[in-house]
């Protein structure tokens, strides 16, 4: 409390199983990794997470940086003038990265959430660009053919199916749910946390036909029942 010790950054460090000590990944980065979202390849070698940069009126423009994790090397692979870029996954064969554009708003536009996708050595893609949902998270698929998105709908927050090729969507959870957390499995099988006003979040198994199966848990806290109280 009685010494300026200046400003505290977060950065990304790198860590091996049999090292003692990490890695900075990042060097001085100042700011451009506050409230960061990363992806892992799954290889482990190279990282692709959200980086902020200076923009005007003092505000925080957010690209996509790729960075080696033997050497540090950072790469901007995705800038976009008009938008922010968020949540990179990185395809499980690490030939892609998808992520989410959010566009600058205007006071004549509404912003807009869409999916984006980059093949490395390749050029940028939109997604489903006429899908009328704001993705709030997502992952692949484990053949990598379509994205696995989660998005506010109608009060609750199903599981989406998005095809890469066409964009084709297919809502793959019907019940009253918000589902977070998906994670994508061997043969087509979906893990994930669901929960509503009245369950805590819970892990389920989304089968390919939609069956969706409360895994094993913890107990889950009984809710007290409401009662009407009357004036005499």
């Amino acid at each position: 409390w009685d010494k300026d010790i200046g400003l505290s950054h977060p950065h990304l460090f790198g860590l091996g199983i049999a090292e003692d000590e990490p890695t900075d990944l990042t060097g001085s980065p100042a700011g451009a990794l506050r409230d960061a979202q990363f992806d892992v390849s799954a290889d482990g070698r190279f990282v692709v997470t959200t980086w902020q940069q200076p923009a005007p009126g003092a505000s925080q423009h957010s690209v996509l940086m790729r960075i080696d994790t033997d050497t540090g090397e950072r790469t901007v692979i995705a800038d976009d003038p008009g938008a922010d870029l968020w949540n990179p996954v990185i395809a499980l064969d690490g030939s892609a990265v998808a992520y989410v554009r959010e566009s600058y708003s205007t006071p004549e536009k509404a912003p807009r959430m869409t999916l984006g996708c980059l093949r490395f050595g390749g050029q940028h893609e939109t997604v489903a660009s006429e899908w009328d949902r704001w993705p709030a998270s997502l992952t692949w698929s484990r053949d990598g053919s379509a994205l696995i998105v989660t998005a506010d709908q109608d009060g609750r927050c199903p599981v989406f199916s998005v095809a890469v090729a066409d964009g084709a969507v297919t809502q793959l959870t019907f019940d009253d749910y918000a589902y977070t957390d998906v994670t994508a499995g061997p043969g087509g099988v979906l893990y994930a946390l669901r929960t509503s006003y009245a369950a805590p979040p819970h892990p389920v198994r989304i089968d390919p036909e939609g069956t969706v199966t409360q895994m094993p848990c913890v107990a889950a806290p009984r809710l007290p029942q409401g009662r009407r109280l009357l004036k005499p």
